[in-house]
């Protein structure tokens, strides 16, 4: 760790997409949303128009911590939406693909599609 002005200064994370400018590059997103939870939480989401945790859970397969972690991930890099609701007197958290989630997940399958067109 290396600290500079009396700060501690910390290399980024190996998963952390931004850019030493603190933007994201597209390619860097696209191999971030290739993880198999965020994969397939983004999958789920631009079938839908909106979808609670447990929904999610139940599509995908994922724990429900893999959820969570999949969500606050493309929520952190503007790719989902989170908002909370109210289900009778229990709130609920409802999950919503942006625009630009439902954009770079398409751009991500456009790209994938060039390696497997072919018949298996």
């Amino acid at each position: 760790m290396a600290t500079f002005a009396g700060s501690a200064l910390r290399s980024p994370h190996p998963r952390d997409v931004r850019t030493t400018t603190g933007a994201v590059s597209t390619m860097d997103l696209q191999r971030a949303l290739f993880s198999p939870p965020r994969f397939k939480t983004m999958g789920f989401l631009i079938q839908v128009e909106k979808s609670d945790y447990p929904s999610i859970q139940e599509f995908t397969g994922l724990s429900l911590p893999d959820v969570s972690r999949a969500v606050g991930f493309l929520d952190e890099h503007d790719l989902v939406h989170v908002s909370k609701e109210r289900n009778g007197r229990y709130p609920v958290t409802v999950v919503s693909a942006s625009e630009a989630g439902r954009a770079e997940f398409r751009l991500l399958l456009k790209e994938l599609k060039k390696y497997g067109s072919g018949s298996v």
